[in-house]
């Protein structure tokens, strides 16, 4: 039986990874086209004869350039695109254009040199129901579903959806959106995490010998709060590209059912050998203001304020100290989950323990020398 070839786009980010692991764990795979700025940060990568590393700056050089260079790496017979590029700029307008600019040059370089392209997926997210902004801007209906109005006035999902909904069609192509919630996984020098940030956070409290307090409200510390681990995003994904009958558009994907921090933390304080503090939230974190956020010991502040420690304990256990960069998303005052009606309607029956999925991201950060053992 012949092999599968499939091109992923920002291959050395937390979700190019993660796919990059799920397509060499099967030997239907190969070969596998990795696209990106950076050099390999895998090392089964590095190592597997089946990958065809394409470094290109997607910004700097055109669909031309990049149609020239996954060419070269053997475009011509991917059936399967995997798109995870993603840059980030603090203007919604920037924002917008260098991502749609990204998604753009990778459709027209696959039409120009990819014949035999079936499928492509773009990993967009669930901003696009606005949880990073909550108000009138937040779908109220939950839990979150596909065909949800768009109501958030800062959502670049939505000229990509469309773009590449456009141009599929005039490809012939299945195009697939999926829409994961909080992603959870690691990679080298991208910490834009929440795991991370806890795990950062919780090496810090140990070392000063303090409680681990949630730093957001209680609102969000006991309301549905949907995670999305990298690599049950990555075999779903695999699982509706090479199912044909699964048809175009968009799918919600999370790990489970009904997961809370009331239920994760205490998990997460034990495995740091933490205590939680008695009483947990002052007064306003147990009455925030409604469609606000609202942290008892913001994140970024805190992170702030401990820096030079950081770097202190980074020298002392020979850790990277560039990790130590990060926000979170505790303060909201909403739900935050969705719907996979529709993933189950198309047969994915898997279902991630998302407690499980923080302890591996933990260990990989013991591994990668980001926090201490």
């Amino acid at each position: 039986m012949s092999k599968k070839c499939a091109i992923i786009f920002g291959a050395n980010g937390i979700s190019g990874i993660a796919m990059t692991k799920v397509l060499l764990a099967s030997d239907e795979w190969g070969p596998i086209i990795c696209v990106s700025r950076r050099p390999p940060q895998l090392e089964e990568a590095a190592n597997d004869s089946r990958i065809q590393f394409v470094s290109i700056d997607m910004v700097k050089s055109s669909a031309d350039d990049l149609a020239s260079k996954i060419s070269a790496a053997g475009a011509a017979i991917a059936q399967h695109a995997f798109f995870y590029t993603y840059i980030e700029k603090p203007d919604f307008k920037e924002l917008n254009d260098v991502n749609k600019m990204l998604l753009e040059k990778a459709l027209h370089a696959l039409g120009l040199v990819s014949p035999k392209l079936k499928s492509f997926m773009l990993q967009t997210g669930a901003k696009y129901y606005g949880t990073h902004v909550g108000g009138a801007e937040l779908v109220q209906d939950f839990p979150w579903k596909e065909d949800a109005p768009r109501l958030c006035k800062s959502c670049f999902y939505y000229d990509q959806e469309d773009l590449l909904e456009t141009y599929a069609a005039n490809k012939n192509w299945r195009y697939l959106i999926t829409r994961p919630n909080v992603i959870l996984g690691v990679s080298k020098g991208n910490y834009m995490n929440f795991a991370v940030s806890i795990a950062l956070y919780a090496s810090l409290q140990k070392n000063l010998k303090r409680d681990f307090i949630w730093p957001g409200n209680e609102v969000e510390y006991t309301t549905h709060f949907d995670h999305s681990s990298a690599d049950n995003n990555s075999k779903f994904q695999v699982y509706i590209s090479v199912n044909d009958k699964v048809p175009s558009g968009a799918y919600n994907i999370k790990d489970e059912e009904g997961t809370t921090f009331s239920e994760l933390w205490p998990k997460i304080a034990e495995y740091f050998g933490l205590r939680i503090p008695e009483p947990h939230f002052n007064e306003k974190a147990k009455h925030p203001k409604e469609q606000s956020t609202y942290c008892q010991m913001p994140l970024t502040k805190y992170a702030q304020e401990h820096k030079a420690k950081w770097h202190e304990i980074a020298k002392k256990h020979k850790l990277d100290p560039s990790a130590y960069d990060y926000d979170g998303c505790a303060g909201r005052t909403w739900p935050d989950y969705m719907s996979i009606e529709k993933a189950r309607k198309y047969g994915w029956k898997e279902e991630r323990s998302t407690l499980q999925s923080y302890y591996e991201v933990f260990d990989e950060l013991k591994k990668m020398k980001v926090i201490p053992e």
